[in-house]
């Protein structure tokens, strides 16, 4: 093949790869739209909430599944909303009016962080079951109490002995089990965190992403950078969630200054030395 034709072909592929990926976020896109409608129509929402619903939803959309094949379900950092959402206070009670509703679940992120992260309750049984089908020296019963009847209860990131054992009417071998699964992690004696089955994953991938993109805002001219400049910058090995999903982390967090500008928004690292 000569360098023309394989150039000819080249273009061609990377075209019929551009369609399809084009195709793909289409339909993901109205997945996401229809997800949505069906929760508002399933429960009684405030404006303010059901704004707060759809901003989640906008983040959502970010979480590239597939690159985790997907493993995971889709995880937003609880500080994400705070990129779209200027009224914290406001923020996080429409959160908590949606973790009351059964829509999101709170989740603690990592072990020394105190960050929280929120997934979809309905990702998150789905992920649960389709992660489970097949395997065998599983309790189904068990893992459905857990998923549809003691999570939409607890409403909480933690549970100790007492609600599990009296409460829940668990015992000490279906502990362990959720244990083994990932659905639990031991926070301290008699205590446990409800954890996401193989968030694992996500924790590492997120904080070398995270670092790399706030490394990359450093070594630029006074350490501030153009949103849309960088959202066009070439996709980072290690930022595996994608650009825009770190821009609402970082400023969300406070990582960074978001500044609005004639020429559009500047993202800049204050004197962090």
């Amino acid at each position: 093949m000569n360098k023309r034709k394989s150039d000819e072909y080249s273009e061609s592929t990377n075209g019929e790869k551009k369609r399809f990926c084009e195709k793909e976020e289409e339909a993901k896109g109205e997945e996401a739209e229809l997800s949505l409608i069906n929760l508002l129509q399933k429960h009684h929402l405030a404006e303010s909430v059901t704004k707060c619903l759809s901003q989640l939803f906008v983040l959502r959309e970010l979480f590239p599944v597939e690159k985790f094949n997907e493993e995971i379900p889709p995880i937003l950092l609880k500080h994400q909303i705070y990129s779209l959402m200027e009224n914290r206070t406001e923020a996080d009670c429409c959160l908590d009016e949606l973790i009351r509703k059964g829509i999101i679940l709170l989740f603690k992120l990592g072990i020394k962080s105190e960050d929280r992260c929120i997934v979809f309750y309905e990702d998150f049984t789905e992920h649960v079951t389709a992660m489970l089908d097949g395997v065998t020296n599983v309790d189904e019963s068990l893992i459905h109490k857990f998923l549809f009847e003691i999570l939409p209860k607890c409403q909480k990131i933690s549970l100790n002995s007492n609600e599990l054992f009296n409460e829940y009417g668990l015992t000490d071998a279906d502990i362990t089990q959720l244990t083994q699964v990932g659905l639990l992690t031991v926070r301290d004696a008699g205590d446990w965190w409800i954890s996401i089955p193989g968030g694992g994953m996500f924790i590492k991938s997120f904080a070398r992403g995270r670092n790399a993109i706030l490394s990359m805002i450093r070594r630029c001219k006074y350490k501030e950078i153009m949103k849309e400049e960088l959202e066009k910058k070439k996709m980072l090995k290690s930022a595996k969630l994608g650009v825009k999903y770190y821009i609402h982390d970082i400023v969300g967090a406070d990582l960074v200054l978001r500044v609005s500008t004639t020429s559009g928004t500047l993202l800049r690292i204050e004197d962090d030395s």
